[in-house]
């Protein structure tokens, strides 16, 4: 039996389509592509993916109409509500439910580079998995938030809601010392980049950024001097990470709903009291 293949489409356009069809009642290819800019064939190839994902249907007259999905899809894109959107996209598109199983049952895992992924997902049995699926799914999961990307290795993990703070801890520490690096026997490098000491946590814990700094500036204000933090000169590398976080968010109202692709290429430091810092150093075990 053939495999399946995807029909690669933008979260973009999925939001801009169903907006269109929701607005008009209806789409088809010529519609579509007159409001999108590109040709009949594009928009075809759009509405056919979309329809997989069962957000649209087919009509006798090669129209496409929406469905409860779509508009509950528009809703929860109007209230940013990125979960749900990724709970609607889980439940109907099976390229996304496969790709996101395989990243849940392995939760123990440390992190999987693309091409790790495509080593697991190529031999599924109906599904045509590709680098160019496998682009198209990481990118959807991490704007999603549901995913994120440690920046420092380009590997994807799903992330959690929760954390054992006696976990965090012993993680913390353990962390730190390895990104500790010596410049030469004996001597020790003490401060460490708050940015980097995140991205490494979070794939191991498979914590969303924000419980990490919500946890770190938890332990650094219980554990006066046995922590310390700094700032950074302006030009510092601790300012900048190798790859950049993407995200997501609502854009302006037009004529059709078209979100915001954001690309973060700064390393974020934690800020307490308004003072932003960029590095930390451990000098006592912390509990």
């Amino acid at each position: 039996m053939m495999k399946i293949s995807i029909r690669p489409v933008t979260l973009r356009r999925v939001i801009e389509t169903l907006d269109l069809s929701i607005k008009e009642r209806y789409v088809d290819p010529s519609k579509l592509s007159n409001r999108l800019r590109t040709t009949r064939r594009r928009a075809q190839e759009i509405l056919l993916e979309i329809e997989r994902m069962r957000f649209l249907e087919a009509t006798t007259d090669k129209k496409f109409t929406p469905n409860k999905i779509a508009s509950d899809f528009i809703d929860a894109f109007n209230q940013e509500k990125w979960e749900k959107i990724h709970d609607i996209l889980l439940n109907n598109y099976v390229f996304y439910r496969v790709f996101v199983n395989v990243l849940q049952r392995n939760l123990s895992h440390s992190g999987f580079t693309k091409s790790d992924l495509l080593k697991i997902l190529v031999n599924e049995p109906q599904l045509n998995f590709n680098l160019t699926t496998i682009d198209v799914l990481c990118d959807w999961a991490e704007r999603l938030g549901v995913v994120q990307r440690n920046l420092y290795t380009n590997r994807y993990y799903l992330v959690n809601n929760s954390v054992d703070f006696t976990e965090f801890i012993s993680f913390l520490q353990a962390t730190y010392e390895e990104l500790n690096i010596k410049p030469r026997p004996g001597l020790k490098q003490k401060y460490v980049e708050i940015a980097k000491l995140r991205e490494h946590m979070c794939e191991r814990l498979k914590i969303k950024r924000e419980t990490f700094d919500f946890l770190l500036t938890d332990i650094f204000k219980k554990s006066y001097g046995k922590i310390e933090l700094c700032g950074a000169p302006i030009t510092s590398i601790a300012k900048k990470s190798p790859t950049s976080l993407k995200k997501v968010k609502k854009g302006l109202k037009d004529s059709i709903l078209s979100p915001q692709f954001i690309c973060l290429k700064e390393g974020r430091g934690i800020e307490i009291n308004g003072k932003e810092y960029h590095y930390v150093a451990i000098f006592e075990p912390v509990r």
